[in-house]
């Protein structure tokens, strides 16, 4: 990694309103429920160890992680709650995913996950913080387009007519990335984001690999948003060198 020459500042990155990533797998529903099920529980461990997507709180369900654990462990105790987002999931009710296929249920009243996140406040001190809502952020830390929504989203897609499941994963922020655009109209530079990617996009990219490598095991196939922030395969490419302006 290349090293950081000086301490961020709370200007260094923005939420903006349309997604700056975009990532899926593609599960083919012949694989059956099965395969298609691990990888939900795949990837729904993988947001959780590596503080990327944690589900924390399904109010149609009562359910909250500081009181009753990780979600996938309460679904395996409570065969009720299964049922129940049955109901709760636009995808669920054609029944060609399993029951407990938690992902796609998106809108924040049914499913509310929190993100890690590392930035710097606009009193200039560090904060490293599980975040609900990606505006919050860029409130403390002073920063310009501050959207709201979740500071990244997983959900599902499978559309009537399709033979297969779409997982995606989208992040409405540049904070995982080294160099960041000025969205506020500067323009003259691409702003030095490397200290906070260091972290935010290590623990992107970690999660990243979980994801795929779950997906190649269930037999599907993933395919990544690759521009001048990303490698070749799609991680953040936390060695990039400053876009030209």
């Amino acid at each position: 990694m290349g090293s950081v020459t000086s301490a961020p500042t709370a200007d260094t990155w923005s939420a903006v309103a349309g997604d700056v990533y975009e990532a899926a797998a593609l599960l083919d529903l012949a694989l059956g429920p099965a395969a298609i099920r691990g990888f939900h529980d795949a990837v729904v461990r993988a947001g959780e160890r590596h503080d990327v997507f944690v589900v924390d709180r399904v109010p149609r369900l009562a359910y909250r992680r500081d009181r009753d654990g990780p979600v996938l462990d309460h679904l395996r105790r409570d065969p009720g709650a299964v049922a129940a987002i049955r109901d709760l999931s636009r995808i669920d009710r054609d029944r060609r995913l399993p029951d407990g296929f938690l992902l796609g249920v998106d809108e924040p009243e049914y499913v509310e996950p929190v993100t890690r996140l590392a930035y710097v406040d606009r009193t200039g001190r560090w904060r490293d913080e599980y975040v609900r809502d990606i505006a919050d952020a860029a409130e403390a830390a002073g920063v310009a387009w501050a959207h709201r929504g979740p500071p990244v989203r997983v959900s599902a897609i499978c559309p009537p007519a399709a033979d297969h499941v779409e997982v995606a994963c989208w992040l409405a922020s540049d904070i995982w990335f080294p160099w960041t655009f000025p969205y506020e109209g500067d323009g003259a530079a691409y702003r030095d984001n490397r200290a906070l990617a260091r972290l935010n996009g290590g623990r992107f990219n970690d999660f990243l690999t979980d994801v795929r490598a779950a997906c190649a095991a269930a037999g599907g196939r993933f395919e990544a948003y690759v521009s001048a922030g990303t490698d070749a395969d799609g991680f953040i490419d936390l060695d990039a060198e400053r876009p030209a302006p």
